[in-house]
C-alpha cells in the first residue's frame, strides 16, 4: 500500500484546515483525465460514473437514505463504506486503493458517495479526521468543542451521543435557543481539496450531487490517553470541577442581553453609583445559562477598580446586607479576583482595602456570601448537564 505523509500531521491538531488541491496528483485524477480525452461531450457526473465503474463495487456495501431533494426512491448514498481499517481488513471496495495514496498511522479509510444533494446531521467523532474530496464539492460548518453547550446533543443514554438534535438548515430557535449563540466557521472543498476536521469540532457536511470523497481517521489525543481503568470516577470529579470553574467564569462574563434595555448609565460618586446598583437588583436585564441577570450585575462588571472599591466601602457603610442580592456578590468576588490577577493595584492598596472592609462585615455577611457562591455554581452545574442532554428524564 502506497503511502505519503500529509503535509500537515494530525498530532496536536487544534484548529481545522483545509489543504487545497493536496489529492490532485492522485491517480483518481490521472484516470479521470484520460476519460475526459476519450469521452469529450461527456458531463462531470457522467466521467464520474465511468471512473466508478471501471474500478469497482458489488454493492453489499452500507447504503443509507438521507435527506435529500426530490427522487427520494432514487438516492443512493454509500456512507462511511470501508475502504481499509487498522487491522488490515479489506472489503470490496479494496481496489480503491489503488486510486488515492494513503497517510501513516491510520485507523480506517473510508469512502462517501452520493447521486443527489446530501446533508450530514450536526454532531462531532472522537478520533482526528482528513476529508478529502474526489468529485463534486462539499461544503462544511464546524463549530469548535467549547461550543458544546449550545449544540444540544442527543441523550448521553442513547445510541448517537455524537449527535445534535438541531437541524442546521431549520433551527427551532424556541426550542434551541442557546444555538443562536453558536459561531460556526464554513469552508468549502472542490475535487483535490482536503479538509482536517480534529477530534471534539462539531462539523456539519453538505455534499453537491454526484459527490465522492474518501476519509482517513486517527487516533486522537483523547483516544491516546483514555482513562485508567478504576479511576474513572476520579477524573469524571476532576473535570466536572475544572468545567465548572470555567463555566462559572464564563456565565458571570456573558449573558444574552435584553434588547429592550436602556442604555447604563453613568456615574460619578460612590453613593449614587451604590444606589444605582442597589436598585438595579431586582431589575433583570438579561439571561445567562438560564439565570435572570440583574441590571445591579450589570453596573458592577462595567466599574473600573478604583470605582468598585468606592462602592464596596460605601455599601459596607451603608446597605452591608443589601449587598448579597441575587449575583452581585458573584461579580464583585469576580471582579476582584480579575482586578488582583491582573495587578491593577499594588499589594499594599489592596491590604489598605480589605484592611477597612472586612471588619466592619458583620458574622453573617460572609457565610452568606459563600452560601450563594456555591448555589449559584449548583444552578450553573444544572444548566451545563440539562444542555449536555445529561440530566436523567
Amino acid at each position: 500500500m502506497k503511502r505519503r505523509r500529509p503535509e500537515k500531521t494530525t498530532e496536536n491538531a487544534s484548529s481545522p484546515v483545509v489543504f487545497k488541491q493536496i489529492c490532485a496528483h492522485w491517480k483518481w485524477f490521472e484516470e479521470r483525465a484520460k476519460l475526459k480525452e476519450m469521452h469529450l461531450n461527456s458531463s462531470e457526473e457522467m466521467l464520474t460514473a465511468k471512473l466508478l465503474q471501471s474500478h469497482f463495487f458489488q454493492s453489499n456495501t452500507q447504503i443509507e437514505r438521507t435527506q435529500s431533494t426530490p427522487k427520494e426512491d432514487d438516492h443512493l448514498y454509500l456512507c462511511q463504506s470501508p475502504i481499509y481499517d487498522i487491522n488490515g481488513s479489506t472489503g470490496p471496495l479494496s481496489s480503491f486503493m489503488d486510486l488515492i495514496e494513503t497517510p501513516e498511522k491510520l485507523n480506517s479509510i473510508n469512502l462517501w458517495m452520493g447521486n443527489l444533494e446530501t446533508k450530514s446531521n450536526l454532531h462531532y467523532d472522537v478520533s482526528d479526521n482528513i476529508l478529502c474530496v474526489l468529485a463534486g464539492s462539499k461544503r462544511i460548518t464546524l463549530y469548535h468543542p467549547n461550543q458544546s453547550l449550545s449544540m444540544y446533543p442527543e441523550s448521553i443514554t442513547g445510541s448517537s451521543t455524537n449527535h445534535s438534535l438541531v437541524d442546521v438548515h431549520n433551527v427551532d430557535h424556541q426550542k434551541y435557543p442557546q444555538f443562536n449563540r453558536s459561531q460556526p466557521i464554513h469552508f468549502t472543498c472542490l475535487p483535490g481539496d482536503a479538509i482536517l476536521i480534529p477530534g471534539g469540532w462539531w462539523h456539519q457536511v453538505d455534499s453537491s450531487p454526484c459527490t465522492v470523497a474518501v476519509n482517513f481517521w486517527w487516533k486522537s489525543s483523547v483516544e491516546e490517553h483514555p482513562i485508567h481503568p478504576g479511576l474513572e470516577l476520579f477524573h469524571l470529579k476532576y473535570i466536572t470541577e475544572n468545567v465548572l470553574a470555567s463555566q462559572r467564569k464564563y456565565a458571570l462574563d456573558h449573558f444574552e442581553r435584553d434588547r429592550t434595555m436602556a442604555p447604563l448609565p453613568s456615574f460619578t460618586d460612590a453613593a449614587t453609583m451604590t444606589e444605582a446598583i442597589l436598585l438595579g437588583s431586582n431589575q433583570h436585564c438579561g439571561i445567562s445559562y438560564g439565570i435572570p441577570v440583574s441590571l445591579a450585575s450589570v453596573l458592577v462588571r462595567e466599574l473600573n477598580i478604583d470605582q468598585l472599591m468606592d462602592v464596596l466601602l460605601y455599601a459596607v457603610d451603608h446597605h452591608p446586607q443589601r449587598l448579597l442580592n441575587l449575583l452581585i456578590g458573584n461579580v464583585i468576588t469576580r471582579k476582584m479576583e480579575e482586578y488582583e490577577n491582573e495587578g491593577q493595584k499594588e499589594e499594599a492598596e489592596m491590604e489598605l482595602f480589605y484592611s477597612k472592609f472586612f471588619p466592619k462585615l458583620d458574622n453573617e455577611t460572609i457565610p452568606k456570601m459563600l452560601d450563594m457562591k456555591e448555589q449559584f455554581g449548583k444552578r450553573v452545574l444544572e444548566y451545563i448537564l440539562r444542555q449536555l442532554n445529561i440530566t436523567p428524564s
